[in-house]
């Protein structure tokens, strides 16, 4: 029953902003970062900086409520000046 309300919770919270809800966004409603892994990727360049590395910046979050487990990955395009953060459903 508690795995249901933390989902229903999380949809509803997600439809409430219109997007993927983030690591920010899930902290204040009381997630706890437990593991923060970051990483750089180094890819080829795109048009027109074709002969230029791009380098990707990838930080993926595991966060914990409750005892449901959740996990976000937030990345960054050098290149692309982009930024991308995308988070999973929770697991129990």
């Amino acid at each position: 029953m508690g795995s249901a309300f933390v989902f229903v919770s999380f949809s509803a919270f997600q439809s409430a902003l219109g997007q993927s809800v983030g690591v920010y966004a899930l902290t204040q409603a009381g997630w706890q970062i437990i593991k923060q892994v970051e990483k750089h990727e180094i890819r080829s360049g795109v048009s027109p900086y074709a002969g230029l590395a791009r380098v990707v910046s990838i930080t993926e979050y595991h966060l914990e409520k409750e005892g449901q487990m959740m996990f976000c990955r937030l990345s960054y395009d050098s290149q692309q000046d982009r930024q991308e953060e995308r988070c999973e459903e929770p697991q129990t």
